[in-house]
Protein backbone atom coordinates (compact mmCIF):
# COMPACT_ATOMS: atom_id res chain seq x y z
CA UNK A 1 0.00 0.00 0.00
CA UNK A 2 0.87 3.63 0.00
CA UNK A 3 0.84 6.57 2.73
CA UNK A 4 0.78 10.03 2.63
CA UNK A 5 3.21 11.90 3.68
CA UNK A 6 4.51 15.27 3.23
CA UNK A 7 1.30 15.46 0.95
CA UNK A 8 2.29 13.30 -1.53
CA UNK A 9 2.03 9.28 -1.72
CA UNK A 10 4.98 7.38 -0.86
CA UNK A 11 5.82 3.23 -0.53
CA UNK A 12 5.83 2.09 2.69
CA UNK A 13 9.59 1.64 2.29
CA UNK A 14 9.87 5.37 1.45
CA UNK A 15 8.25 6.56 4.67
CA UNK A 16 10.09 8.60 6.46
CA UNK A 17 10.43 8.32 10.60
CA UNK A 18 8.84 11.17 13.18
CA UNK A 19 11.02 11.06 16.04
CA UNK A 20 11.12 13.77 19.05
CA UNK A 21 10.22 16.15 16.29
CA UNK A 22 11.82 15.73 13.52
CA UNK A 23 11.30 13.55 10.62
CA UNK A 24 14.45 11.35 9.42
CA UNK A 25 15.01 9.48 6.09
CA UNK A 26 15.04 5.56 6.17
CA UNK A 27 18.58 4.21 7.37
CA UNK A 28 19.31 7.46 9.47
CA UNK A 29 20.59 6.85 12.54
CA UNK A 30 19.57 8.79 15.85
CA UNK A 31 21.51 8.44 18.95
CA UNK A 32 20.03 9.68 22.54
CA UNK A 33 23.04 9.54 24.80
CA UNK A 34 20.60 10.84 27.75
CA UNK A 35 18.18 7.72 27.92
CA UNK A 36 21.35 4.92 26.16
CA UNK A 37 19.41 4.10 23.08
CA UNK A 38 20.43 4.20 19.55
CA UNK A 39 16.89 4.40 17.17
CA UNK A 40 17.27 3.80 13.25
CA UNK A 41 14.94 4.77 11.03
CA UNK A 42 13.56 1.52 9.40
CA UNK A 43 10.81 0.85 6.36
CA UNK A 44 7.28 1.57 7.09
CA UNK A 45 8.71 4.87 9.24
CA UNK A 46 9.20 2.19 12.12
CA UNK A 47 11.86 3.67 14.74
CA UNK A 48 14.07 0.13 16.20
CA UNK A 49 15.97 1.47 19.05
CA UNK A 50 18.48 -1.05 20.76
CA UNK A 51 20.65 0.72 23.85
CA UNK A 52 23.79 1.79 23.05
CA UNK A 53 27.13 -0.47 24.31
CA UNK A 54 29.89 1.48 25.96
CA UNK A 55 33.09 1.08 25.33
CA UNK A 56 36.14 -0.25 27.92
CA UNK A 57 37.70 1.97 30.08
CA UNK A 58 41.12 2.34 30.31
CA UNK A 59 41.64 5.30 32.50
CA UNK A 60 45.01 6.21 33.76
CA UNK A 61 45.83 6.01 37.49
CA UNK A 62 45.23 10.23 38.12
CA UNK A 63 41.66 9.84 36.41
CA UNK A 64 38.45 9.08 37.69
CA UNK A 65 35.61 7.25 36.21
CA UNK A 66 32.74 9.75 36.23
CA UNK A 67 29.57 10.14 34.94
CA UNK A 68 27.11 13.00 33.72
CA UNK A 69 23.17 13.11 33.72
CA UNK A 70 23.18 13.30 29.46
CA UNK A 71 25.83 10.54 28.71
CA UNK A 72 24.93 7.30 28.34
CA UNK A 73 28.81 5.82 29.43
CA UNK A 74 31.14 6.94 31.88
CA UNK A 75 33.65 8.52 30.79
CA UNK A 76 37.56 9.25 32.21
CA UNK A 77 37.68 12.88 34.15
CA UNK A 78 41.40 14.24 34.34
CA UNK A 79 41.98 17.33 36.68
CA UNK A 80 39.58 15.95 38.84
CA UNK A 81 40.84 17.71 42.19
CA UNK A 82 40.67 21.35 40.33
CA UNK A 83 37.19 20.68 39.38
CA UNK A 84 36.19 19.72 42.67
CA UNK A 85 38.05 22.12 44.76
CA UNK A 86 39.38 25.42 42.37
CA UNK A 87 40.91 27.18 44.86
CA UNK A 88 43.08 24.79 45.71
CA UNK A 89 46.19 24.04 44.31
CA UNK A 90 48.21 20.61 44.76
CA UNK A 91 51.61 20.70 44.21
CA UNK A 92 53.72 17.32 44.59
CA UNK A 93 51.39 15.89 46.36
CA UNK A 94 50.75 18.39 49.21
CA UNK A 95 47.61 20.67 49.37
CA UNK A 96 48.66 24.08 49.42
CA UNK A 97 45.67 26.21 51.32
CA UNK A 98 46.83 30.16 50.27
CA UNK A 99 49.34 29.89 53.47
CA UNK A 100 52.37 30.95 54.09
CA UNK A 101 55.39 29.72 56.59
CA UNK A 102 57.84 31.28 58.42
Amino acid sequence: GQFLQDGQCVHANQCRCLHDGTFYDNGDEIRNEGECKVCTCEDSGEMSCVNMACPKLNCREDELVSYRQDFCCPYCLSNWVEAMNPSINIKKGCVDFGTETA
